[in-house]
């Protein structure tokens, strides 16, 4: 699965593995949530809420671009909802993250390419895609659990610098060694 970081300045475009494009642009929407908004062909216009990263970290804000095997969709990673949305202008699904508007400051995202699934760690939470861009786990996590260590079938995280904890990658299982 192949995946690129869109940072959001102005008007950037989106382009889908079948070669159609739309229009991204954001600001910020009542109650000063950020709304990502796709424009496409014909004037067919998504808002999509929640969708993009407004880390404190980041100069820009940003949403991720993942392809997977499907020509005609990409799955759109940002904020605290992802979207997959069409080449036509259709949203397929939505998966609301673990992550909070008071904890920007922690905001935080690490992509993996495992062959046929994407795995995401988040400064919240632990997300598996398949390449269909449906959830094969999401697992929630503590902002000061760190990912020390991504083995062939599990991650190990460390609490505070000392607890060793597991996430079995084959279901989800957490395990505390």
């Amino acid at each position: 699965m192949n995946w690129q970081a869109l940072i959001l300045r102005g008007k950037e475009v989106l382009r889908f593995p079948d070669g159609k494009e739309a229009q991204l642009n954001w600001s910020y929407g009542p109650a000063d949530a950020p709304v990502l908004r796709v424009s496409f062909e014909g004037d067919r216009l998504l808002e999509l809420p929640d969708a993009v990263d407004v880390s404190q970290a980041l100069d820009d804000p940003r949403v991720f671009v993942i392809e997977g095997r499907r020509a005609d969709h990409v799955f759109l990673f940002g904020g605290k909802q992802t979207y997959s949305v069409g080449s036509v202008g259709g949203i397929e699904r939505t998966l609301r993250l673990f992550r909070e508007d008071d904890l920007t400051e922690y905001w935080d995202t690490l992509l993996f390419d495992r062959q046929d699934t994407l795995l995401v760690v988040y400064e919240s939470g632990v997300l598996v895609l398949d390449d269909l861009f449906h959830v094969r786990f999401h697992q929630k996590k503590l902002i000061n659990d760190i990912l020390a260590n991504l083995e062939k079938n599990r991650l190990m995280f460390v609490r505070d610098h000392e607890t060793e904890w597991y996430l079995d990658l084959s279901g989800g299982t957490v395990v505390e060694e």
